[in-house]
């Protein structure tokens, strides 16, 4: 019922392992992600640390094509808080390997930009490229041609939706597309941290948890059509979501603990057939 646009979650108002996350965040400077995955050298040049948090080097020609695709993003920006081309010049590109669960096996790239000009690499900033495909749950929806005629460009798909979820959107939100792959880009933020396993080690702390990134998913359902009028959504998204829950919300949470269960079941079956799989292919032998 609070606004979604004013309603605010923080160290104040959280508990468990989600404020002792916040309160890490709040420690973090500025320049952590910087510090963490770049170095400079005797000439006062920044570039990427290769080997360092899975980062590669990428070749002259990805290197070229990723230049030429610069063009799109820089016209998918928010003309509002656009700033001069000069700000997007790429400074260093390196691959990002091995890391996510639902994108793995996509491609990635860390793109260092030049920033603000005139502050000796401080203002140095890294992006993050990221492939986007179609969601998978879009192929077990009934076909909506309208959806697939909207989102023919599925790095426009994902940055439309974060705009539409954020208060804040990332300024430097956007998308090209690069030998045929859709490609949305953001900022590697330095304030972003994950919560720790460890911390969800007992029944409380894991439904606290819970519970807090429930009214989390709630806000930016809530976000999403704030400022409908924008025409970002044309539709009330907490509305539909209740539309399709139905009047009887006890049946629909028994349906979601049936489905969870069966899901948990279909990972751990899938696992062990994997793990059978990498014997009969005497994979650690190898």
């Amino acid at each position: 019922d609070e606004d979604p646009q004013s309603l605010q979650f923080t160290s104040e108002n959280t508990k468990g392992p989600i404020k002792k996350t916040l309160k890490k965040i709040e420690e973090r400077h500025a320049s952590h992600e910087l510090d963490k995955q770049t170095v400079v050298d005797h000439n006062s040049i920044r570039s990427f640390d290769i080997g360092k948090d899975k980062l590669s080097s990428v070749s002259k020609q990805e290197r070229d094509k990723l230049e030429s695709a610069w063009k799109e993003y820089l016209s998918s920006l928010n003309p509002e808080t656009k700033k001069k081309d000069s700000f997007y010049s790429i400074k260093d590109v390196v691959k990002k390997n091995g890391s996510g669960i639902g994108s793995t096996g996509l491609k990635r790239y860390y793109i260092l930009i030049e920033g603000q000009e005139g502050e000796v690499h401080h203002d140095d900033i890294i992006l993050e490229a990221k492939e986007a495909r179609s969601p998978i749950p879009a192929y077990f929806f009934p076909y909506d041609e309208q959806f697939w005629e909207d989102n023919k460009h599925q790095g426009r798909r994902v940055a439309h939706t974060q705009h539409a979820m954020h208060h804040q959107a990332d300024p430097y939100l956007g998308y090209f597309r690069m030998d045929g792959h859709d490609f949305y880009v953001r900022e590697r933020s330095p304030f972003s941290k994950d919560l720790r396993e460890k911390n969800l080690d007992d029944y409380k702390k894991f439904t606290q948890t819970i519970k807090t990134m429930a009214q989390i998913s709630a806000k930016i359902h809530a976000r999403a059509d704030a400022d409908i009028e924008n025409g970002i959504m044309d539709y009330h998204s907490e509305k539909a979501i209740l539309k399709a829950i139905g009047s009887d919300q006890k049946l629909f949470r028994h349906q979601l603990g049936l489905w969870s269960r069966y899901y948990k079941e279909t990972v751990e079956n899938d696992f062990e057939l994997f793990k059978e799989w990498l014997i009969e292919q005497d994979y650690f032998k190898s």
